[in-house]
């Protein structure tokens, strides 16, 4: 570990002090929601165990998120489902919105709002950058020329004006944020109270964004360092092959092929050698060897299939996917379980929302797995 840089710049004061984990707690727990249309085009919504009709008529899109569920109906109107109700937001004119797991953030021309916790609020009327996590929305206001942060209720801008004007690369993971400033070309990060300049100068900067981390290739030193936590640690002496971000965690090929983690501060090897592939999201690893199917899960190897599947979806400790018979197979808790929908229906396909999983039958059925119980 080394020392981080001594630039800082206070900009959310006590109110971060309680850090992210304290939000996320005092918010309801995310999941139990999905969204999908019937044969007769009808928009349902499922929530906890029912399933609702929302629409008559065929919504043009929607988007499912932690606590809430976003669409534009069949009359351009754009509404919001939470806590059973649904509201009309906007009338037309929404066409770019972002669900998370705790917030929702639309745009329509240069206006940008947020809809949090049962309330809409403009953010900025002249922006056309904007990155949205969990739990933070980070955006530039050219108006204003100031680089702006919103969270749990309010914007906060005024000290951010001192980080430099416009964004030339932005990602916000679930309560952190990373950017690159255009005319200045400085690298910050944003997290818990505090604004930190990383590097100063950059020509370009190879970064990934976590819960609680930041990956990225140092300019001054080329090494690969992760900002975890609010300090700063050497994780490799070269650029890594390639890199995936989940919960606290990078997962990533080093330069010679081994597969490892950086994990709570320290780095382990999951394999000496490449997988063929590897995806991270949340808290799961999923990849394969050779012919085989795998994920690293609280820090133990589990093989899910003997093959790799035609078809699978991962969240955060659930991974579906079709067996070779074309059935629907749920891998939890080190264990993959055979879902019993019936006799002779066929799987056309599937989505994984969190932790509902719709399932399209062969009849253009939607059938819903939630909680261990089909619905």
């Amino acid at each position: 570990m080394i020392k981080k840089p001594e630039v800082k710049i206070m900009f959310l004061l006590a109110l971060f002090m309680i850090g992210p984990f304290s939000f996320l707690v005092t918010k309801s727990q995310v999941g139990g929601l999905a969204a999908y249309s019937d044969f007769q085009r009808r928009f349902y919504i499922f929530d906890h165990g029912q399933k609702k009709l929302a629409e008559e008529q065929l919504v043009k899109s929607f988007k499912v998120g932690g606590n809430s569920v976003a669409y534009v109906d069949y009359g351009d109107n754009f509404k919001v489902y939470e806590n059973g109700n649904i509201k009309t937001l906007e009338i037309g004119s929404v066409r770019n919105y972002v669900v998370t797991d705790y917030l929702m953030a639309y745009s329509m021309t240069d206006i940008l709002k947020v809809y949090d916790n049962g309330k809409t609020k403009m953010l900025s009327s002249a922006t056309k950058d904007f990155a949205i996590g969990d739990s933070i929305i980070v955006y530039y206001d050219y108006y204003f020329n100031s680089i702006n942060a919103y969270y749990r209720g309010k914007i906060y801008s005024k000290r951010l004006r001192w980080v430099g004007s416009k964004i030339s690369k932005i990602q916000a993971g679930p309560n952190i944020a990373a950017l690159i400033t255009a005319e200045d070309r400085n690298f910050w990060i944003f997290y818990k109270g505090e604004t930190e300049l990383i590097n100063e100068f950059v020509e370009n900067v190879d970064f990934k964004v976590g819960m609680d981390i930041v990956a990225y290739m140092d300019h001054n030193t080329r090494t690969f360092k992760a900002y975890y936590k609010g300090e700063i640690y050497d994780v490799e002496n070269f650029q890594p092959k390639s890199y995936w971000m989940g919960h606290g965690r990078i997962v990533y090929i080093d330069e010679v092929g081994n597969f490892k983690t950086f994990y709570e501060g320290k780095v382990a090897t999951i394999a000496s050698y490449e997988p063929t592939f590897y995806r991270v999201r949340d808290s799961m690893i999923i990849y394969q060897e050779l012919d085989r199917f795998k994920c690293f899960y609280k820090e133990k190897t589990h093989e899910i299939a003997p093959y790799l599947p035609e078809k699978y979806d991962f969240q955060t400790n659930i991974v579906a996917y079709l067996d070779r018979n074309r059935s629907l197979q749920i891998f939890k808790n080190g264990e993959s379980k055979l879902l019993n929908y019936g006799a002779n229906i066929m799987i056309n396909d599937f989505q994984l929302l969190r932790d509902v999983v719709v399932i399209n039958t062969d009849v253009n059925k939607t059938i819903i797995y939630y909680n261990g119980q089909i619905y």
